[in-house]
């Protein structure tokens, strides 16, 4: 969070012990699986992390996917663009053979894209812990935080809300 210029940063962050260093981090809301996404006449190809050995994966640069890509894919070429769209349009044209994604995010692309599908290959780290970072020694905002995360997740809010702004990106990008 530069120069204490923003309170709240709500972006699908993970926690990470280097981001820690700089930023606090709320509770945990929401745990996004990692998968990749396929065409869906290759799904049959790609069953397991071992298949994409000699292909081209893709993922988000900088982002916790194109780490798993780099870390757990052996012997894939990861191609790292700056936005998902930029992959999408790769994967679309054949010129990569899937892209590192959450799962949530993935959903709205086959929406968009019904030729597209998750693999069935998993990850060892295939969860994605995602809080909201907060300006260090904030404990008074991170308290109430943590208090509006803990009631949306108890009352169902986060997996309506998935639901509702997934369509709604979805509907958008027609």
């Amino acid at each position: 969070i530069p120069a204490n210029k923003i309170d709240l940063a709500i972006a699908g962050i993970c926690p990470t012990d280097e981001r820690k260093q700089t930023v606090d981090f709320s509770d945990i809301y929401i745990n996004a699986e990692q998968k990749i996404l396929v065409r869906g006449e290759d799904a049959d190809k790609y069953k397991s992390l071992s298949d994409f050995a000699g292909k081209k994966v893709g993922a988000q640069k900088s982002t916790t996917q194109e780490t798993l890509a780099n870390t757990e894919i052996q012997n894939a070429s990861v191609v790292a663009l700056d936005k998902v769209p930029d992959l999408i349009l790769e994967l679309l044209n054949g010129k990569i053979d899937g892209i590192v994604i959450e799962s949530v995010v993935a959903q709205q692309y086959i929406i968009a894209n019904p030729s597209l599908q998750l693999s069935d290959a998993t990850f060892t780290n295939n969860l994605k812990p995602t809080a909201i970072a907060l300006a260090k020694n904030n404990d008074s905002m991170l308290e109430v935080v943590n208090k509006v995360i803990k009631e949306n997740q108890d009352n169902g809010n986060f997996d309506k809300w998935i639901q509702e702004y997934s369509e709604k990106a979805t509907n958008n990008a027609k």
